[in-house]
């Protein structure tokens, strides 16, 4: 797999930088509001161009809509405006793990009022986290999940274990 990312780059420009680093004081690009959030992360890849990358492996492909709700992509798009004032091209690499590995290239770009929805929504869990507010997010995921029982309890599910005593002391940690 890494030999078929490593081939579709024969003959382009070497990176820009890869795992780069970035810290931000975070703000509403909108509307320039200070959110009171020091925001920080690592982009996978910026190419010569500019463009941030986001690499993932996966066994398939996205459903409808989801490159242009890929939040990690929408968080690098925001670092890098809040940063330089550019919104920057976007795109989501995947490397497919079937019998024959296989790459998409699926290039997309986010608005400002979309980068705006994911600064005040990084504020609102931010906010969330400080205050143990934590909520299900359940998804195809949810059965390798460390929290699946505590999730089902919440949730009344049948068969679960845990009592209600350590769902607040899982869910503060």
């Amino acid at each position: 797999m890494v030999n078929l990312y490593l081939d579709s780059y024969e003959g382009t420009l070497p990176p820009k930088a890869v795992e780069q680093p970035f810290q931000v004081d975070l703000h509403d690009p909108e509307t320039g509001e200070v959110l009171d959030v020091f925001f920080r992360g690592f982009i996978d890849l910026i190419e010569a161009d500019g463009t941030l990358v986001d690499l993932k492996t996966t066994g398939r492909s996205l459903e409808a809509g989801g490159l242009e709700r890929h939040l990690q992509l929408s968080t690098y798009a925001l670092a890098k405006v809040v940063e330089d004032g550019e919104i920057p091209p976007l795109r989501l690499d995947m490397l497919f793990k079937t019998t024959k590995p296989r790459l998409e290239r699926l290039p997309t770009s986010r608005t400002l009022q979309e980068l705006s929805w994911t600064a005040r929504l990084i504020r609102e869990v931010a906010v969330a986290v400080e205050t143990e507010h934590f909520f299900p997010n359940p998804s195809w995921r949810c059965g390798e999940c460390e929290y699946f029982a505590h999730c089902q309890a919440w949730r009344g599910g049948e068969g679960c274990t845990e009592p209600e005593s350590q769902l607040v002391a899982i869910s503060g940690s």
